[in-house]
């Protein structure tokens, strides 16, 4: 049973695979003289062709999301890097605070021993 599932798996995927290579051969036969006027800017077009139009998005499409990927990668980077510097000021304050406290004078153990035995007595 499973090597029915197997098969109809490849068989699917050949005929999906076959059925758009199909299509792409169409569409740069159909395309490939055909003639379209880009617009540039304010009388500025060129004349070029279907084909040619269609690869240029293409491309452009694939070059913006690769900037917008790399912008937001960076983005997420520096997020990090303030979180981090956050954390690092924050370790340093504790340990000067940890410094301080111990700097300070403490009373001997002979001298709060009497101070109990006040509060006892009372």
């Amino acid at each position: 049973m499973a090597n029915l599932w197997l098969k109809i798996k490849v068989w699917t995927k050949i005929i999906v695979f076959s059925a758009i290579a199909l299509y792409v051969l169409l569409f740069l036969y159909s395309n490939s003289g055909k003639p379209v006027k880009v617009w540039l800017f304010f009388n500025n077009e060129l004349e070029r062709s279907t084909l040619w139009l269609a690869m240029t998005a293409f491309a452009a499409g694939a070059v913006a999301t690769l900037v917008t990927q790399t912008l937001l990668s960076t983005m997420r980077q520096l997020r990090e890097m303030r979180q981090q510097k956050q954390d690092q000021l924050l370790h340093k304050n504790v340990a000067n605070m940890h410094a301080k406290a111990a700097m300070l004078q403490t009373k001997p153990a002979s001298e709060s021993k009497p101070a109990e035995a006040k509060s006892q007595e009372s």
